[in-house]
């Protein structure tokens, strides 16, 4: 590796927070908007451990006019839902491990194998003061399991920086 590689792989190790108690406590986070939201190009990864077998990201996500927790599955169509959010509390412009979990309603959702699936867990990183979000995607095609109550859940550190719950419905 040569030296160049060799430092930058460093100061982006570095450029990751590493966590005192001190600062873990003062990290906060602050929903910005939550219901259903538009995005604008999407990219999808291959994911085992969602029910879909992908985790899709989008870029220019753009959240609701008006914030709702009861989210209606368009029949014909699309449905993106999830929270909009804002991490804060220590230095601006900090890279933060977190990890979204979202939890199924009832029982779970039929995963590709059709067992059901309780959770859907993405590890990731935001950056403190940029508007980040959690989010889910549905066509239309859902069957019934999707409906009911999901808990949206944004973690860092073994700590639950924000949560919110949406009733899904037909």
């Amino acid at each position: 590796m040569n030296r160049f590689a060799l430092a930058f792989a460093v100061a982006f190790s570095l450029s990751i927070f590493s966590f005192t108690t001190e600062a873990q406590e003062s990290l906060r986070a602050q929903e910005v908007w939550f219901g259903h939201y538009t995005s604008g190009e999407l990219k999808s990864i291959d994911d085992p451990n969602s029910p879909t077998g992908k985790h899709h990201f989008s870029s220019n996500t753009r959240g609701p006019a008006q914030n709702l927790d009861r989210i209606a599955i368009k029949p014909d169509g699309l449905t993106s839902f999830g929270f909009g959010y804002q991490l804060t509390g220590v230095p601006k412009g900090t890279r933060v491990r977190t990890i979204h979990i979202i939890r199924f309603p009832g029982k779970g959702v039929p995963g590709r194998d059709g067992r059901l699936q309780e959770t859907s867990t993405l590890p990731g990183e935001d950056v403190v003061g940029d508007e980040a979000h959690i989010g889910w995607r549905m066509n239309g095609k859902e069957p019934k399991e999707y409906e009911g109550v999901w808990t949206f859940q944004v973690w860092s550190e073994q700590r639950l920086l924000l949560e919110r719950r949406f009733t899904v419905y037909r």
